[in-house]
């Protein structure tokens, strides 16, 4: 009897771990031990219907891949992001949740200004256990194309914008909108790293709030809330439709002006 190809056990949520068959300590390269199928070349031979075998193993490397050399790109010098167990099941739980429709299509993570995080493990389960494309947005990025080319993708997407902060800056908040309208469009996935915010407000005397808010550009309040103070009514209204609804809900025709 053939082995059971790995792959096709990525996306089982009892499966624990983000990268399974990945190893994280070089540059997140295959682990042989994983794939006793095809001993990593995503293809085999089927000696009773004569004929080769693919799965998506070579697309989600290539993936895998990618996102890395962005993230060395706009984070040089930094290594990927360690998380806690309990947050990545969060972060797992949240994509299986968007993913199956059962969450809405947009949500939230708290992250750190200037410091890489939780965001790039979410991307790294989309593409890797997921096989969805991904695409970092990042202010810290001063190369090649902010946004991938607007048209209908072969399979799922999303778009992740990470150290959302200080919008007022227009260069920032460009990209934020720009973003926000391009998931909006392509009825791509959509998740927005909070920055700056993440003191429990009610613990701060008046005094440090304003102090907070003047360093951060911006004031307290729900990431909703935030958001809705500085993203024009039309691109607000884009990202409350996403963060209200799943993904299935545009699917159906619930949503008007999608990429066909």
């Amino acid at each position: 009897m053939a082995e059971r190809c790995f792959v096709q056990m990525l996306e089982d949520p009892r499966l624990q771990g983000l990268h399974l068959g990945l190893d994280p300590q070089n540059e997140f390269s295959l682990r042989q031990e994983f794939f006793p199928c095809c001993q990593g070349k995503g293809m085999r031979y089927d000696k009773e219907q004569n004929a080769q075998r693919l799965c998506p193993l070579r697309k989600r490397q290539k993936q895998v891949g990618e996102l890395w050399r962005v993230f060395q790109k706009i984070w040089p010098g930094h290594h990927f992001p360690l998380i806690s167990q309990a947050l990545r099941g969060r972060v797992f739980s949240e994509a299986v949740s968007s993913i199956k429709g059962a969450a809405p299509q947009a949500g939230f993570l708290q992250g750190k200004e200037n410091q890489p995080g939780t965001i790039w493990w979410l991307a790294l389960v989309l593409a890797w256990r997921f096989g969805v494309q991904v695409h970092v947005i990042s202010p810290k990025a001063t190369y090649g194309q902010v946004l991938p080319v607007l048209e209908a993708s072969s399979g799922l997407q999303a778009i992740l914008l990470e150290q959302v902060v200080r919008l007022t800056h227009d260069f920032r908040y460009d990209r934020i909108a720009a973003g926000i309208q391009y998931a909006y469009k392509t009825n791509a996935f959509l998740w927005l790293e909070m920055c700056g915010e993440s003191i429990d407000q009610a613990r701060l005397s008046l005094t440090a709030r304003r102090y907070r808010e003047r360093l951060s550009g911006s004031r307290g309040g729900t990431p909703m809330e935030q958001m809705k103070r500085f993203l024009e009514p039309d691109c607000y209204a884009q990202l409350e439709d996403l963060h209200k609804n799943p993904r299935y809900v545009a699917d159906f025709g619930g949503r008007d002006g999608l990429v066909p």
